[in-house]
């Protein structure tokens, strides 16, 4: 014969609000908790390293010419709501870091944007030069010894 346990125990209820009165300070026990405001200030959803980020697509794309290089990227699916002033495009390292700007009314649209473009050995970093025509952001770097 068995004696009944705490593991035998039924679980308690759940709590149950009402419309109008205040959310309990803590949620039962066994219930989940909603974390707010997670996913405010800088975040990134798919950290570098992990599967997600692996699997994702970069949309720019680094082309090599004689004398330069080009990193670009069309935003024709923005239907003209995108400019130049909405992009963010920084040098870290031998890399080229193009974010969507935190500011203008474009901002929604970009708010995912984050992406880096390693650069060749032979890219001259000092002379980057970038450009928004017929929504292409397009970033070009010359070559180290080219005029």
């Amino acid at each position: 014969r068995r004696e009944a346990g705490p593991a035998a125990q039924a679980a308690p209820a759940p709590a149950v609000v009402t419309a109008g009165a205040p959310a309990p300070a803590q949620p039962a026990e066994g219930a989940f908790a909603v974390k707010r405001g997670f996913l405010e200030g800088e975040v990134t959803l798919y950290p570098d390293g992990s599967r997600e980020a692996q699997t994702r697509r970069s949309r720019f794309a680094l082309r090599s010419l004689d004398d330069r290089y080009v990193v670009a990227a069309d935003f024709a699916d923005f239907s003209g709501a995108v400019g130049k002033e909405d992009f963010d495009v920084a040098l870290e390292g031998c890399a080229l870091r193009i974010r969507g700007s935190k500011t203008g009314p474009a901002h929604a649209l970009l708010v995912g944007l984050d992406e880096r473009v390693a650069l060749p050995s032979d890219a001259d970093v000092g002379r980057i030069e970038a450009s928004f025509e017929a929504r292409t952001l397009r970033v070009t770097v010359p070559r180290l010894g080219q005029a």
